[in-house]
C-alpha cells in the first residue's frame, strides 16, 4: 500500500489521506480511533499524507 501511495505521489497524481496500523491491532480500537481523527479534523488536511497511527 505504502509503495503505491508514494507512487502516486511521485507521479503527481491525486491522492487521499493514508493511515497504516500494525495488523495485529483490534479492529475496533482502530475504528474508533480514526473515528475521532475523522471528528477532529478536515478531509483535505490529509491529502498527499501518510500517518502511522501509534498503538
Amino acid at each position: 500500500m505504502r509503495g503505491y501511495f508514494y507512487d502516486r505521489v511521485n507521479a503527481d497524481l491525486p491522492t487521499s489521506g493514508l493511515f497504516l496500523v500494525h495488523g495485529t491491532k483490534p479492529v475496533g480500537e482502530v475504528i474508533d480511533t480514526l473515528e475521532l481523527i475523522l471528528l477532529a479534523s478536515e478531509e483535505d488536511e490529509w491529502s498527499g499524507e501518510i500517518r502511522y497511527l501509534p498503538f
